[in-house]
């Protein structure tokens, strides 16, 4: 290859990592936060007891264990609808230590891997289509 080729590859590496790579990055971002949340609930919530809330308001859901209530919050906004009732997970010897919002992480996973392997499979095309066009001028 030409040094007018090789400088011509750097010139498309660069447009092709600076276009797609902060959203495979972000992609991956949020795939890894949303797995480490999702992984953090499950080992917290390792020996709980299950139950149903009720929505009480906002984010707020009750729950009741041996006759007392107690409170949890699902932590999602206002906006994004809240249901009814959910599941809680819930310590046995100390119920106000429970755990809500099971799964709602998940969303962040796969759209976190969708994003970043879309975006890392646009890199590979884009530079393997720039080299054969390059190879083929030069």
């Amino acid at each position: 290859m030409t040094n007018k080729g090789k400088t011509a590859l750097l010139i498309a590496r660069i447009i092709v990592y600076s276009t797609f790579g902060p959203f495979m990055l972000v992609g991956f971002l949020f795939f890894g936060v949303g797995l480490y949340s999702e992984i953090s609930i499950g080992v917290k919530s390792r020996g709980y007891e299950e139950t149903i809330a009720t929505h009480k308001y906002d984010s707020i859901y009750t729950f009741e264990v041996n006759g007392k209530r107690y409170e949890t919050n699902t932590h999602v906004d206002k906006g994004s609808g809240n249901k009814e009732r959910i599941k809680v997970k819930y310590n046995h010897d100390d119920p106000s230590e429970n755990v809500s919002g099971f799964g709602e992480s998940f969303s962040f996973v796969l759209i976190g891997f969708i994003l970043g392997a879309s975006m890392l499979a646009l890199c590979i095309w884009s530079m393997k289509f720039a080299k054969s066009i390059i190879k083929a001028n030069f």
